[in-house]
Order: structure tokens, then C-alpha cells, then sequence
């Protein structure tokens, strides 16, 4: 399943502190996401690893409380409701 990831205040947190003692290859991890970044992009980014071995860390990560993701499946729905971004005050329902 395809997810978007970003950083918890607490993974942007880490990155921006030198001695917070995460290995290098997770500091560039994080490093690589931005506000909604997919995968596919995060792996683009970190060629030198195998897309699998960067998801395998993402949700290593993200059990940890440093990123964050949701379903792209999920956010399609939200998108097919209508349902994906606020409503103008005043506007009809």
C-alpha cells in the first residue's frame, strides 16, 4: 500500500539537533521528507538503499512517534467525498 509520510514535531526535532545520537543513514532518512512525502520519492532521494529495507525504517520510525503516514487509498477517498478540504464559511453544503 502506497503512504505519504511526514515528520512529528519530535522527528523534526531530532534531525535539527547534531547530538541526538540517530545513526546517519536515519538522520538522512528523515531528512528526506518533507510536509507529505511519498515513498516513492523518499526512495528516489536515497538511491543507494533498497526501497524496501527505507520502508522497512519508515515504520520503524514511525512506531517511534518521528514520522507519520496515511494511505494514499485512503486520502483518494477522502477526495472522491469531498470530504478532502475545508468548506468556505457560507458555502452550501
Amino acid at each position: 500500500m502506497d503512504r505519504i509520510y511526514h515528520l512529528t514535531q519530535a522527528g523534526r526535532e531530532a534531525i535539527a539537533r547534531p547530538d541526538c545520537g540517530l545513526p546517519r543513514a536515519i538522520r538522512e532518512l528523515l531528512g528526506s521528507i518533507g510536509f507529505a512525502t511519498p515513498l516513492e520519492e523518499i526512495a528516489a532521494r536515497l538511491g543507494r538503499y533498497g526501497k524496501r529495507d527505507i520502508q522497512a525504517r519508515l515504520e520503524d520510525l514511525e512506531a517511534i512517534g518521528l514520522v507519520e503516514s496515511i494511505a494514499v487509498d485512503w486520502l483518494l477517498e477522502l477526495l472522491a467525498l469531498g470530504s478532502w478540504a475545508p468548506q468556505p464559511i457560507g458555502a452550501p453544503h
